[in-house]
């Protein structure tokens, strides 16, 4: 075949495993951006961190010059290049004209006058900022350089993507002027998430909240997450909702605020939603008939905060009423995603859901974290007719055993991610699973850490992986599995492995 034919069929194999395969039977045929991408994939079994295809990562602590030259010569295969630290690696000697930079996070004055000087800053697709208030620090944010930001931030033609943390003790004016220059972006925008903690000063006023409600409904933004957000009034968060109606391309929406939940349960969702994420408010039964939703993520997770002289606050909301079951059960078939966290579902709403999925023909993901359900919500999935679409299943925080995990073992060859961590699976759990492994090479995570494994448990998952011999796509994570006494073994046999980054065991 024609160099370009070969390269062309590249571009379109999605797993780095079966791209490697692909380039080693075509090795004579291949030019030098695809003989240096294929030897970064062979030196990735051997380099913990080093992940490529269809993003590169290369591991902050390496120093070795090889990959350096690997990266540097197959790096116009990558259109976009996401890097944490513009020194590592000499990162900006390997960037070509054309290539696009995700950056992040900054989190100091000056690393943003570093990006202000940098020749490369009008290539900016994506920025992550992290503003916190650094003790014992000379490098603070000021006034001045808050001001330095927003014109960082205005000088980036092509930033399509922004995400803000807010975590300074800062006065509310010094928002608004930061939140001034972002918005002055326009319509390059498509991405937006703001973030505050329980510390930040920014209270959002009528006024605030009428800014960025004006601004979406005029710009292109199709994602955006509020996080954290705090109102003077339920009349101003009301305000940014009904505003929400009118940005015409958004998709994707995150709420964490709870007067922004209350408003939206009032409101009518925007028409070209797709995919919702709402922490901490039962608003199911308003939406039973938003045909347009295809995501759906709830988590009603326990979170405990301090909130000034009033001491510890909890927020705990369940889906334990019928309504909020029967609403998700009718919104199920039309979901390709669905996300629960922390709520009161147990066996019987879990079992309820798995009745339901023989009629769900796009559902990809399937998040049952923390819900209380045992074997028996396990067993039920098992043998439950499933969509063929769904790859990936997260039943973590939860009472399953052994009998789960070995009645699961007939899915997993058929899932890309399942988590099973903090449940309670013991060796007899560990040797089902490994029994099934060497199917697993396509997962992308594996995940049963924190269950006692015990340290046989552990060696007869590790023994499965020494007999393999394809590339993995992921790992497996088997951190505390085990107690301290056994973590020497364990860890001598993860490292005796052909490719002991395959797993993770943190202890």
């Amino acid at each position: 075949m024609l160099p370009e034919l070969i390269e062309l069929i590249a571009v379109y194999i999605a797993q780095p495993y079966d791209l490697l395969r692909y380039l080693d039977a075509v090795e004579n045929g291949l030019r030098l951006p695809f003989r240096s991408l294929r030897a970064l994939l062979s030196a990735s079994l051997r380099s913990p961190g080093l992940r490529l295809w269809p993003a590169l990562v290369l591991p902050l602590s390496s120093h070795d010059a090889s990959l350096r030259q690997y990266a540097s010569d197959c790096i116009e295969l990558f259109s976009i290049v996401r890097v944490r630290s513009l020194e590592a690696h000499g990162i900006t000697s390997l960037l070509r004209p054309a290539t696009l930079l995700s950056l992040g996070p900054l989190t100091t004055p000056d690393e943003v006058r570093a990006v202000c000087m940098a020749p490369w800053r009008a290539r900016l697709v994506a920025l992550e900022l992290h503003l916190w208030d650094r003790l014992l620090a000379h490098d603070v944010w000021t006034p001045t350089s808050l001001a330095l930001l927003g014109a960082c931030v205005r000088s980036q033609p092509q930033l399509a993507s922004l995400r803000l943390r807010w975590q300074l003790d800062q006065s509310h004016d010094a928002f608004q002027h930061v939140l001034s220059d972002v918005l002055d972006l326009g319509r390059s925008l498509s991405h937006l998430a703001l973030s505050f903690n329980e510390a930040s000063k920014v209270v959002w006023n009528e006024a605030l909240a009428t800014r960025l409600g004006s601004w979406l409904c005029t710009s292109r933004v199709t994602s955006l997450a509020l996080d954290g957000l705090r109102f003077d009034s339920m009349h101003a968060a009301t305000r940014l909702v009904a505003s929400l109606h009118g940005a015409p391309l958004l998709r994707e929406l995150r709420l964490d605020s709870l007067q922004l939940e209350r408003a939206l349960s009032r409101a009518a969702l925007p028409p070209a939603l797709r995919s919702l994420c709402v922490h901490g408010a039962s608003l199911l039964p308003q939406w039973r008939t938003a045909a347009h939703l295809s995501t759906l993520a709830l988590h009603f997770e326990f979170q405990y905060k301090t909130s000034g002289k009033s001491g510890p606050c909890c927020r705990i909301f369940d889906l334990q009423h019928d309504a909020d079951q029967e609403a998700l059960v009718a919104l199920l078939p039309q979901l390709t995603e669905l996300h629960l966290d922390t709520n009161s579902l147990g066996n019987a709403g879990a079992l309820r859901l798995i009745a339901t999925l023989h009629e769900c023909r796009y559902l990809q993901v399937l998040s049952l974290i923390q819900q209380g359900v045992t074997d028996v919500s396990a067993i039920a999935f098992a043998t439950a007719e499933r969509p063929s679409t769904l790859r990936t299943l997260r039943l973590g925080r939860n009472h399953v055993t052994c009998v789960g995990a070995t009645a699961l073992c007939h899915v997993i060859p058929h899932l890309d991610v399942l988590d099973l961590s903090r449940n309670r699976i013991r060796y007899d759990g560990a040797k089902a699973i490994s029994n099934v492994l060497p199917l697993t090479t396509h997962m992308r995570t594996l995940d049963v850490q924190m269950n006692p494994l015990s340290e046989a448990g552990v060696l007869v998952l590790v023994a499965a992986l020494g007999r393999e011999t394809a590339l993995r796509a992921g790992v497996l994570d088997l951190s505390a599995t085990v107690s301290r006494a056994y973590v020497p073994p364990c860890r001598a046999a993860i490292k005796s492995l052909p490719c002991p980054h395959y797993v993770v065991f943190r202890c």
